[in-house]
């Protein structure tokens, strides 16, 4: 094997170089790469009650958010937060509160680790 086919073949353009053992422990990555999906996470920053329900409808479809309500006016952010607090019971869903107007919701199977009150 030249150098330039040994530079090709790690590029992966000359395939018939490649040995068996290559071949499978690609194919492993990839399957491996299929069974595990990502999560995604939203980020709710509401302004007003209205936009509440948004946040409890995701909410219901087992996801994590961050949920910042310091957009909203003192008297409403409690009641906002009632209102998705009231739209979890019955379900599994864990909390905790980041920051001042600051949460994260997770569902059951996820765990919630906050460092910011320790020191570290």
């Amino acid at each position: 094997m030249s150098f330039l086919d040994y530079i090709l073949s790690s590029f992966g353009i000359h395939e018939k170089t490649k040995k068996p053992e290559e071949t499978k422990s690609f194919h492993l990555r990839k399957n491996y790469s299929e069974k595990h999906h990502s999560q995604k996470i939203a980020i709710f920053c509401p302004k007003s009650l209205d936009e509440m329900l948004e946040v409890a409808k995701f909410l219901s479809s087992n996801q994590p958010s961050l949920l910042n309500l310091s957009y909203m006016e003192q008297t409403s952010k409690q009641r906002g937060l009632d209102f998705v607090f009231g739209a979890l019971v019955g379900t599994k869903y864990n909390f905790s509160k980041i920051g001042e107007s600051l949460y994260v919701f997770a569902p059951e199977g996820t765990q919630i680790l906050n460092r910011t009150d320790q020191n570290v």
